[in-house]
Formats: C-alpha cells, structure tokens, sequence
C-alpha cells in the first residue's frame, strides 16, 4: 500500500512537469541569451563568475552542445541573478509508458506460455491470447514485479 501511494505522489509531480513538455532550449544557449538581455559582456560575466572571459566564452559554447555541468549553469546563473531549473519530462503521461511496458511484459510472457501449450496440443485462440495479454498487463500494472524495467525476454 506504501509503495502504491509513493509511486502515485511521484506520479502527480511528474504530471505538473507537463507544462515544461513545449519548453524549447534557444539555439545560443541560456547564458549568452540572459548574458546578453542584461547587456552583461562577457568580461563582466567572468569577473562576477569569478572566471576568466575566455572561460565564459567557451561555457556558452558548450552550453548549446550540452558539453556543460550542472554545477557550470549554477554558477554562471548565480552571477546573472538566475537560477537553474532542472527537470527530466516525460515524453507523454506515465501511465502510458507503464501501460507499454505492462504490455510488452505480459505478450512476451503470454507468447511463450502459448508456444508450450501448443506443443501440447493446447492452443490458445488468438482471442485467449489477446485476454491473457490483457489481464496480465493488469496484474503487471497492479503490483510491478522487480524485474519490471528489465530488458530480459525470460523475465
């Protein structure tokens, strides 16, 4: 019941994330893009930031390549009187990306069971396989088993 209600309070502040989903990074990079809306040269950014021009020079050109630590945003956002924001956005609800995995869970899963049972003579219709797909992605979705996220067809 704790892990339930804990993957639900994750659940709800993913979703306030969704705002963030048409966000777009400007080409130059946020630090030269503020650096110069405050009409900040580079030299002054250094010497706020503690660093030469030429190490803010090449800060804003890695920004853009995403070649910059966390830690670099932090400090040159503290001497532009800004602050970073972090956040990892899903591509779509949540509920979708563990329906997915649910699914595909449950067919590899249904899919060798059915291959037995036919050895067997015991066939499952395409509809019974459709059922279980379905009710084992459920039960996935209900209580996800540790080995969830694992990529292993035996699993």
């Amino acid at each position: 019941m704790m892990k339930k209600l804990l993957r639900q309070q994750y659940r709800d502040q993913l979703a306030s994330t969704s705002a963030l989903a048409s966000f777009t990074v400007p080409t130059e990079g946020w630090v030269r893009l503020v650096r110069k809306a405050l009409g900040m040269t580079l030299r002054q950014l250094g010497h706020r930031m503690g660093v030469s021009t030429s190490a803010v020079a090449r800060l804003e050109r890695m920004e853009p390549e995403g070649r910059v630590t966390l830690a670099q945003l932090e400090k040159a956002a503290a001497a532009l009187d800004c602050r970073v924001v972090y956040a990892l956005v899903p591509d779509g609800p949540v509920e979708e990306t563990l329906a997915r995995q649910a699914e595909r869970k449950a067919r590899a899963r249904v899919e060798k069971v059915s291959v037995n049972m036919a050895l067997e003579k015991q066939q499952l219709t395409p509809q019974q396989i459709a059922d279980r797909i379905a009710e084992s992605s459920q039960r996935y979705l209900d209580n996800p088993p540790r080995d969830f996220w694992d990529d292993d067809p035996e699993s």
